[in-house]
Parts: C-alpha cells; structure tokens; sequence
C-alpha cells in the first residue's frame, strides 16, 4: 500500500493509524492462545479476564483496514487523475502492488506447512491455540483457483465446486479489497467527471441489496461479495470527500453528523464493527488539522513505518503467530497472564519482524508497476521508456 497524497497535502498520520490497526490484527490473531484459555469464577480477576478476552475477540480491525482502503484508494484516484493517468493505468498498478506479493505469501504459508508435515509436526499448524491452517493437500482445484485469483470468497456462489477455503486465512479480505478495486476503476473511467457522485449511487445500491437480501432471509446469497461490506470502504470514501472535495460547509457538516448518527445507531443495535469503522472515519476528520503536530510526536514514527509495511506484515503474520503461540503453550506458558505479557507481545513481535523482512524481501520490489508501451485507447494513454 502507498503513502497516501491527498491534493495539495499528503495526511501522513494515514500511514501511523494503518500501522496500528495492522499491528491490532496480529494482536488479535496472536490473542486466541488467551481466548481460548477460559475466565472461569466471579471474582475481581476473572472480570479482568474476560474483559481482555472481550478486547481480544472484537474482530474490528478487518472493519478499521477497510475504511482506510477506501480512503486511500480515493486519494490515490484522485492523484492518479490529477497527473493524466488512466483507469486502466491505475488497476494494472494495483494488481502489480497485489497479486505477486500475495502470490508469494501463499508460498511461505504452504513451504511453512509442509515443513511442519514432513518433520512430523503437523499439530502445530492444527492446534487449538492459534488459527488453524490448512494442509496444501487439502484444498481442490477449484479452491486452489479461488485462492490464486482472490475470488475464493464468491467462487462458490459462481462457480460451485466445493465450499469456500482460503488457505491463508487472511486472503478473505483481499477478495473484498480486489472488489472494491474493480468498482472505484468502473466508476472512473465510466463517468470521469462524476466519479464521486457514481461512487454515492453505488453506496445507496449496495446498502438497499444488502437490506433486501437479509430482509427476505437471503444474506447468504451475497456472502463474499461487494455489497455486504461496501459500507465499510465507503466510510473512507466519504471521509476522503469531506475533507478534500467538499466545497461547502454544510456538505462537510453532512458528513460529520452523518457518521457521529452511524455510531449512535450501530451501538444501540449491537453493530460494534460498524460503529468502529464510522468511528475511525469520525477520528481521521478530527485528526486532519493536527495532522503535521501529530506525525512530528516521536512515538509515531514506529507506527508509520509498520503502515508503510502492513501489506506485508498482513499477508504473513499468521504462521509466525501460530508457531510462537504453539511453542510457548507447549513449553508450559498455561497462565492466563502469562499469555498476556510474554505470549501476545512476543508472537506480535516476530510476526511484525517477519512482515518487515518480506517487505524487503518481496514487496518493495513490486511498488511500481513497470514501464510498458500501453496501447494508446479511450482509457489509456501511450508510455514511452524516456519519456515524461
């Protein structure tokens, strides 16, 4: 993922609260060795448990990383418009910054297994402490196809061919990010100069088809596609609206009050995730005007280096995870507390130093798309090796 430009400004903070939430979904992976530990009794420390197992089993970072994806991938439309780029132009790059890098990850999950499997150690990757991953084995061709083409979300639903298993875990919101993708190019290159207004229309057709399919017991019908998150991204496209082209107060006000009514509502309703996602966006307007005072704090700039990394920490947390939580538990680490101060910082740790080494391993490698001689067309725009 990029470092955001936004018109005139870039809101570097964007890198510091991607960093957090990416470290929160290591957080929460490495805390199921603590979930699945137990709080029994009524006294003083068994609330104090299950108030951590609470914490620990929100599920909200995935909410949080996709309200950050549609604002950054607003500002990086934007850009990509304000420089001559084309919708086509702008995909091919995103699916250059996605599929190798991921297609990579794929690779240290299944070497990391099947070398568990050859010396033996097939439990640790099955244990009840950590996610539970899957053998390459187990997986059909067509599920194979799913995972390689960040389908396997909807693949079932299209295709058939068995029921849906990502095989890194993690590769479930890929599916919606590539999704997400997919329509913020349609919207631009189909109406360019009403982009933003077409992305609005896409949001009222998405919470209706959402309202509708569970109105008439059909949710699973859109189970793994677009519409049953859209609201999610679409909080970071409004928020990226609010504070970059909205040109009046009372469109920006809109906003604002529009999200503060999205919290009340899912938190009188029991939506936590969506609460948090409108919450993000209500603290990324708050925090827009501090924005240079706030990167300038020290303890920042760690956060903004693992944001600038979180695709990578993201794509291969979860094997690390699982093999500290696994090796400690069977070392003898039982204590709840245990787990809490020496368990969940220490596999955090690794899996973050793991993240950090395949980005320079990996990722970096693939942050620009390389040059290439587009045919000129109506969406695209002819590249010269030399030229400006």
């Amino acid at each position: 993922m990029t470092s955001t430009t936004m018109g005139s400004g870039r809101y570097a903070m964007i890198d510091a609260v991607r960093g957090l939430v990416c470290v929160l979904v290591v957080v929460d992976h490495a805390g199921i060795a603590i979930a699945t530990r137990g709080t029994p009794g009524d006294g003083l420390e068994a609330r104090l448990q299950q108030l951590v197992v609470q914490a620990l089993t929100l599920g909200i970072a995935p909410s949080l990383f996709f309200v950050l994806s549609g604002f950054c991938v607003a500002a990086g439309v934007e850009s990509a418009r304000s420089k001559g780029g084309s919708p086509v132009g702008f995909m091919l790059k995103r699916l250059w910054r996605t599929f190798p890098p991921y297609w990579a990850a794929l690779m240290v999950f299944a070497g990391v297994v099947l070398a568990l499997d050859v010396a033996g150690l097939g439990w640790v990757y099955s244990g009840g402490v950590a996610l539970q991953l899957e053998s390459p084995w187990a997986l059909s061709w067509p599920q194979w196809v799913g995972n390689l083409t960040l389908s396997e979300t909807w693949r079932p639903s299209v295709f058939g061919g068995g029921d849906v298993l990502v095989f890194t875990r993690v590769g479930w919101s890929l599916c919606y990010q590539e999704q997400f993708y997919l329509l913020c190019v349609l919207a631009w290159a189909l109406v360019p100069r009403g982009m933003h207004g077409a992305l609005a229309v896409a949001t009222i057709g998405a919470a209706l088809t959402r309202a509708i399919a569970v109105d008439i017991g059909a949710a699973h019908r859109i189970e793994g596609t677009l519409p049953l998150l859209w609201h999610e991204f679409a909080i970071g496209l409004a928020v990226y609206w609010r504070l970059r082209v909205a040109s009046t107060a009372w469109a920006r006000r809109a906003v604002d009050f529009g999200l503060a009514g999205l919290v009340v509502a899912c938190l009188a309703s029991g939506s936590i995730k969506t609460a948090a996602a409108a919450g993000l966006g209500l603290l990324l307007i708050l925090m827009q005007p501090w924005d240079a005072r706030l990167v300038a704090v020290r303890a920042a700039g760690p956060l903004r280096a693992c944001g600038r990394r979180c695709y990578s920490i993201y794509l291969v947390h979860l094997p690390f995870v699982t093999l500290v939580n696994v090796t400690l538990c069977h070392l003898g680490l039982e204590h709840f507390w245990g787990r809490v101060f020496v368990l969940l910082p220490a596999a955090t740790a690794v899996a973050v130093a793991a993240g950090w080494a395949f980005h320079h391993v990996v990722e970096r490698r693939f942050m620009d798309l390389p040059t290439l001689g587009l045919v000129s067309g109506p969406w695209t725009r002819r590249r010269v090796a030399g030229s400006p």
